[in-house]
């Protein structure tokens, strides 16, 4: 009976002390409205389900939260909690929003998720365009039942290269007009006229408070058990991001410059090899995309190097992997060349690209009006997806520009293209080739970033590559600080990065299994 009491007490002591601990880390506070959902809402089951939703997702993975209520949005609300998650919410009152604007200029985190649908009444203000700059351009998709966002990388999931994907949605939703106002998007609206210029994922800053704005709400999502948890690990990289913790990653530049593009040129009767030696001598570096059937001119390996040209082998692909290698095969040795990049389909099987994967591709490109993006697999190949019908770039990180050469007797195609170019250019920005991008890649995976957050927040960078790593930007969200400096306390200059705010830190190298430290100093004693 004693040695029962004694756990006893200690299963009490126990269950107080994760108590303490749990209410210590809860700083996220999930809204329910009841206001909102008698008001706003036809079927009351509306607003209960996608609160629920929003519960089960972040109890299913682990985030501690509360719940709180109509009553509990009073002043002072920043001093309790971290992050506000406002799943369908429309505001009660003048004095219940400015709590929430105050919140955000307190230096807080908002997540709107297809909330704010109804304006104040008998009141000016627009509650979007205040909170977030935001203007909605919902007229145009009155009568679609459903829509498609492309979700890209972007500062909330640290430029993650496998985040890209698509998200199907029932149309109910606000679709945000980019337009408008200089705004940060996570993708676009795809299939319309103005696919670039919409989106239902935006994100940015109100003074020093972040904000997350998603036009549909988790039960909008009409998709496979796939799509809904790509957008479930979305989510949780956005609330990393909207988290007041230090975070830091790290970004490895080429030739010091941060922007990269690539310029894809097809090879074709209209195809200047002239040309191409202008766009070479402005650092503008062309990618030769060649088709398997071209007869290639036999000087055009003096202009462009091997490692720059791509074999389009999309006609190819009702063949079997044997005959894919074997054209492989006779187009390297009537030219007398070894492929490295080539150009497919989406409806190349596993199996035909293990084939190429084994005769010596590491480069594969896809054509793909949705999503860009590049991706480094683990077996060292690198899969690129361009968008050859736009003709223009995507988004960062990576940029392409796709150009098909033409002949217009009216038009000088070529300098026209070259003054655009030239447009595109600034000091952060550097067009460069695939080898180029691979090794950037590379290095990056074997960069490692640890943060300690005490009196001081110190950031290690550890290179775990076998040769140096120079260059560096490293990217830190931090809000209170004083200075920066190195472990030798030399003070450190740092910039703003304008999309997302977060601090720059360039790092001039670092040598193989070494590491730099970078001390933000709060001025606490």
């Amino acid at each position: 009976m004693r040695i029962q009491k004694k756990i006893s007490v200690l299963t009490i002591i126990l269950i107080l002390l994760i108590s303490i601990e749990l209410s210590a880390q809860n700083r996220i506070a999930v809204l329910y409205s009841e206001f909102s959902q008698k008001t706003f809402f036809s079927d009351a089951n509306s607003y209960l389900n996608e609160f629920t939703a929003w519960e089960i997702f972040l109890m299913q993975n682990k985030i501690n939260y509360k719940v709180i209520y109509d009553e509990d949005l009073v002043s002072g609300l920043e001093d309790d909690y971290d992050i506000l998650v406002l799943p369908r919410y429309n505001t009660q009152s003048t004095e219940k929003y400015l709590v929430i604007k105050n919140f955000l200029l307190a230096g807080k985190s908002v997540l709107s998720a297809n909330a704010f649908n109804s304006s104040l009444i008998n009141s000016n203000t627009n509650e979007l365009k205040d909170l977030f700059g935001i203007t909605l351009k919902n007229e145009m998709f009155n009568n679609r039942l459903s829509l498609i966002q492309a979700v890209f990388q972007s500062p909330i999931n640290s430029f993650k290269y496998s985040s890209k994907f698509l998200v199907s949605v029932k149309n109910e939703n606000q679709y945000v007009d980019l337009k408008r106002f200089n705004l940060s998007n996570a993708g676009h609206i795809l299939d319309t006229d103005e696919s670039s210029e919409i989106s239902s994922i935006v994100y940015g800053y109100n003074n020093s408070g972040k904000f997350l704005f998603i036009g549909f709400g988790l039960t909008n999502l009409i998709g496979g058990s796939k799509e809904y948890r790509n957008f479930e690990l979305f989510l949780l990289d956005a609330i990393k991001w909207l988290d007041v913790d230090v975070s830091a990653f790290p970004y490895l530049t080429i030739n010091k410059k941060e922007q990269i593009k690539l310029l894809f040129v097809q090879y074709n009767n209209a195809f200047n090899k002239n040309f191409i030696e202008v766009l070479k001598l402005n650092n503008f570096n062309p990618l030769i995309i060649i088709d398997e059937t071209s007869r290639l001119d036999k000087n055009l390996f003096d202009k462009v190097s091997e490692e720059n040209i791509v074999l389009d082998f999309r006609s190819n692909r009702d063949n079997n992997s044997m005959n894919i290698v074997d054209y492989l095969r006779s187009f390297e040795s009537l030219n007398k060349i070894s492929v490295k990049s080539v150009l497919i389909s989406s409806d190349f099987t596993p199996l035909q690209i293990s084939q190429l994967k084994e005769y010596g591709v590491d480069n594969f490109i896809f054509i793909n009006k949705n999503i860009s993006d590049a991706e480094l697999k683990n077996d060292g190949s690198l899969f690129l997806f361009v968008d050859h019908h736009a003709n223009t770039y995507f988004d960062k990180p990576i940029e392409i520009i796709y150009y098909i050469p033409k002949v217009d007797c009216d038009t000088d195609i070529e300098n026209n293209f070259l003054t655009r170019l030239k447009n595109m250019v600034n000091d952060r920005t550097v067009f460069t080739s695939i080898a180029a991008l691979r090794n950037k890649l590379n290095l990056e995976r074997k960069i490692k970033v640890s943060v300690q957050n005490n009196q001081n927040v110190e950031i290690t960078v550890r290179n775990d590559n076998p040769v140096e790593i120079k260059d560096i930007i490293l990217f830190v969200k931090i809000r209170d600080f004083n200075i920066v400096t190195d472990r030798r306390k030399s003070v450190l200059n740092y910039s703003v990065d304008p999309e997302n705010n977060m601090k720059k830190i360039f790092i001039n190298g670092i040598l193989p299994g070494s590491e730099e430290k970078i001390i933000f100093n709060s001025g606490r004693q």
